[in-house]
């Protein structure tokens, strides 16, 4: 099942314009993820695999489902606003934490970040703007 909502998440993007599939290639080379060997499906599976465990992260860590989801679209689209950057803290400290749980150095609790995210609005559109 998780494999078919991922085909088709990626189906559906893929129908995007071919602009968008430009500016995400790039995005992958600059992040070192993009190989030539990949085709632009392969790295668009792969984004909207991470994309949906970021949007599960942030959802588990608290922030509402709307929330969550203006923090994905943020993450891709607006990297340097305020909420990419705290949903980005979410989603790193977080998964360094599951990597490894019996290390104090890696404790994280999300529950300032969720609020300063959630109070202050930041994913709203004209925080975004900003």
């Amino acid at each position: 099942m998780k494999r078919f909502l991922i085909t088709t998440a990626a189906v559906i993007g893929l129908s995007g314009v071919g602009h968008a599939e430009d500016e995400f290639v790039r995005f992958m080379k600059a992040r070192g993820e993009y190989h030539e060997a990949m085709s632009k499906e392969q790295a668009q599976m792969l984004r909207d695999e991470e994309n949906s465990e970021s949007l599960v992260i942030l959802r588990r860590a608290g922030l509402t489902p709307d929330a969550a989801q203006k923090a994905v679209w943020a993450l891709n689209h607006r990297p340097q606003s305020s909420c990419a950057i705290k949903a980005g803290d979410i989603v790193n400290l977080t998964q360094m934490a599951q990597a490894a749980p019996d290390n104090p150095a890696t404790a994280y609790s999300p529950d300032t970040d969720v609020i300063l995210i959630e109070r202050n609005h930041l994913c709203d559109k004209n925080m975004l703007d900003r």
